[in-house]
C-alpha cells in the first residue's frame, strides 16, 4: 500500500511546487508594483502527505530522491511566504 501512496504523494507534492514558483512570481510582480503583502499566500492542497513534507523534515528519508529544485516549496513555507492548507 505504500509503494502506491508514496508515488502519489510525491506527485502532489512537485505540483503544488509548480503553484507555489507561480505564486511567488505574482507576490513578487505586485511587490514591484509597491503593492506590499504582509500575509503569506494560501495555496489549498488535498494531500496530507505532501503538506507534511514541507513542514517537516523527518520526511526526508523518505522524500530524498525527489530533485532538489522541487524543495523550494519548503524553503517558501519556512520563510512564512507561502502557507500550504488542507482542503
Amino acid at each position: 500500500m505504500s509503494f502506491i501512496a508514496l508515488p502519489f504523494a510525491e506527485a502532489e507534492y512537485i505540483a503544488v511546487n509548480k503553484v507555489v514558483c507561480q505564486s511567488v512570481w505574482l507576490r513578487r510582480i505586485l511587490c514591484d508594483l509597491q503593492q506590499n503583502i504582509l500575509d503569506p499566500t494560501t495555496i489549498f492542497c488535498d494531500n496530507m502527505p505532501g503538506i507534511s513534507m514541507t513542514k517537516n523534515p523527518v520526511f526526508h528519508a523518505r522524500s530524498k530522491h525527489i530533485e532538489l529544485r522541487h524543495h523550494f516549496i519548503r524553503e517558501m513555507v519556512s520563510k512564512k511566504e507561502i502557507r500550504l492548507e488542507f482542503i
